[in-house]
């Protein structure tokens, strides 16, 4: 690309992204053209140059905006699938890091962060000449570099191409985000039928994060009590952070039932909807174990809003006393399954491997898609995790809209029964709301 090619491709970008850009460049041909209108063309692409180079040079808005106008582009479109993250970036709430790592032929780089008090939002791309696919398994250790709890990673979509920026979720649930922490990545390639390789490499980056980002948030008391299906839950407080929302609800001892996940939605007063999915993150939290169940939802941070208000069109229940069931693999006889769920299909292979097809339904935005949990016991009380694969990776078509069906694998398993955990016993879409004021 020549100079004059590299000029008209800036000034394109500007055009599109940067009005005070293209106004000033517009004033000054304008001006150029009045006092020398029989100047040959040349010279008037020349005065525009000038009045840009000019600008950029002692106008810090517009030098600004130049420099910005790349890397907000792409992380917009990096950030699409999030409200609450859109939002950031439109408001220019990114930290930006620019750190790059080289192992061999494999190239990692973090250019930007969205980070607040409770979460970490890393974004990052692959270069390799070797490897067309690449993706990576990310935990954190502490700054002097020990095991961290406390957290979750959601990870970006797979089969991305290597170029492409990418971004995985860290959310801290009952901590605040430290002022650095180490991000540790496992690299692995994919190669065209989608089978994983051995781990090819370990990347650590030292993440250190602005006060001014990690200090954002705030929590407001809600304490609001409201009766669903003759249960009792209540709002305590609700935290707002500048990637997303949480909604911490409890329910009374006496309730019957553990509530299980609730489908709602945020509004401002002001038009705005906020949904009850953020960054991926539905919720955290056990009414079996803890007092508190968070709920999260997209963030109202950047809008000021002086009122919200919580819908509430859905909840799933877990009956009390029915918190596991079982199954017999070989006559595929069940235990007590929710009202919504059936075995389909047990299949077994030669090296121990079992694969258990249920068919639930599907209500999107519930907090819990699967109605069994991700983990087994057998009689023994020995505990097993099963791999946890939705619809068209089952290899059961369920062709009735509204059902799903939900294959849980296990690698190997000798036994004859396995016991499972419910998620939920019942799901119940509301006939009519119920509005809890937020704030």
């Amino acid at each position: 690309m020549n100079r004059n090619d590299e000029f008209t491709e800036l000034m394109r970008e500007l055009d599109e992204s940067v009005p005070e850009v293209r106004e000033s460049i517009q004033r000054g041909s304008r001006r150029k053209a009045r006092k020398q209108f029989l100047y040959q063309p040349l010279m008037s692409l020349v005065a525009v140059f000038a009045v840009f180079v000019l600008s950029v040079n002692f106008c810090a808005p517009v030098a600004e905006a130049c420099a910005k106008v790349p890397f907000l582009r792409e992380l917009a479109e990096a950030v699409k699938f999030s409200k609450s993250l859109s939002t950031a970036v439109d408001n220019e709430y990114v930290q930006e890091m620019n750190l790059k790592q080289t192992k061999g032929d494999v190239t990692v780089e973090i250019p930007y962060l969205i980070v607040d008090r409770k979460q970490v939002n890393v974004f990052y791309r692959f270069e390799s000449e070797t490897y067309v696919c690449l993706d990576a398994y990310c935990d954190l250790l502490d700054e002097n570099g020990e095991e961290m709890n406390g957290y979750s990673v959601l990870g970006a979509e797979h089969g991305l191409a290597n170029e492409e920026l990418r971004h995985a979720s860290i959310d801290f649930s009952n901590r605040d985000v430290p002022g650095k922490l180490n991000l540790r990545m496992e690299i692995y390639a994919y190669d065209e039928e989608g089978n994983r390789s051995e781990c090819i490499d370990v990347f650590v980056f030292l993440l250190e994060f602005d006060p001014t980002f990690t200090e954002q948030g705030k929590k407001y008391p809600v304490n609001q009590s409201f009766i669903i299906d003759g249960q009792t839950l209540t709002v305590t407080e609700i935290e707002v952070y500048p990637t997303h929302m949480r909604i911490n609800v409890t329910d009374a001892p006496e309730n019957t039932a553990w509530f299980k996940g609730l489908e709602f939605y945020v509004e401002n007063g002001e038009g705005e909807s906020f949904s009850n999915n953020a960054n991926g993150m539905l919720s955290f939290g056990s009414s079996q174990e803890d007092d508190v169940v968070s709920y999260y939802a997209e963030s109202p941070y950047f809008y000021e809003a002086e009122h919200l208000k919580m819908v509430i069109t859905g909840v799933d229940w877990l009956e009390k006393g029915m918190e596991e069931t079982w199954v017999d693999l070989k006559t595929e006889e069940t235990g007590p399954l929710p009202e919504d769920t059936v075995l389909k299909e047990i299949q077994r292979t030669d090296d121990g491997r079992v694969k258990l097809i249920f068919e639930q339904s599907h209500i999107g935005g519930n907090s819990y898609c699967a109605s069994l949990g991700y983990f087994g016991y057998d009689t023994d009380g020995n505990l097993y995790s099963f791999t946890v694969m939705m619809d068209g990776d089952t290899g059961l078509e369920i062709g009735e809209e509204g059902r799903i069906s939900v294959g849980y694998l296990l690698d190997e398993y000798p036994h004859e029964e396995i016991r499972m955990e419910l998620q939920y016993s019942e799901r119940c879409r509301l006939e009519q709301e119920v509005v809890v004021d937020l704030k």
